[in-house]
C-alpha cells in the first residue's frame, strides 16, 4: 500500500474556524514591506487574524486599476469589492498556512 510505513501519524487537533482579517497600518504591522501579518489565536480573534496594510502599494494600486475600469459613480463600490478580494484570499489562504505551521503540519 503507497505511503503505509512503520510510523505512526502524529496526531494534533486545530481549530476549525476560519481566521478573521482586520483592515491596519503599516505601522500596526511593523513588519516594511509587508502586505500582511498573521496575530496568534486570541480572545478577540478565537480563529486567528490575518492583519492586511490598507495602505500597501499592491492594495492601492488594485483598487486604483480596478476603479478605473467603471464609472466613477461606483468607485467607493469598486475599491470595497476589491478589498474584500484581498481579504478573502490573504485571510483565509494565508491564515491557514499559519495554522498549519503552527501545528507542524508544514514546514
Amino acid at each position: 500500500m503507497p505511503g503505509a510505513g512503520d510510523t505512526p501519524a502524529k496526531a494534533t487537533s486545530v481549530t476549525v474556524g476560519l481566521p478573521d482579517y482586520e483592515w491596519v497600518t503599516a505601522e500596526d504591522i511593523n513588519d516594511g514591506g509587508m502586505i500582511a501579518a498573521w496575530q496568534e489565536p486570541s480572545k478577540k480573534y478565537a480563529n486567528g487574524c490575518v492583519m492586511i496594510d490598507k495602505g500597501h502599494p499592491v492594495i492601492l494600486g488594485q483598487v486604483e486599476h480596478w476603479q478605473g475600469q467603471y464609472p466613477k459613480s461606483v468607485a467607493m463600490q469598486v475599491g470595497d469589492i476589491v478589498r474584500e478580494a484581498y481579504a478573502e484570499v490573504a485571510g483565509r489562504k494565508g491564515g491557514a498556512l499559519a495554522r498549519a505551521q503552527r501545528h507542524g503540519l508544514v514546514g
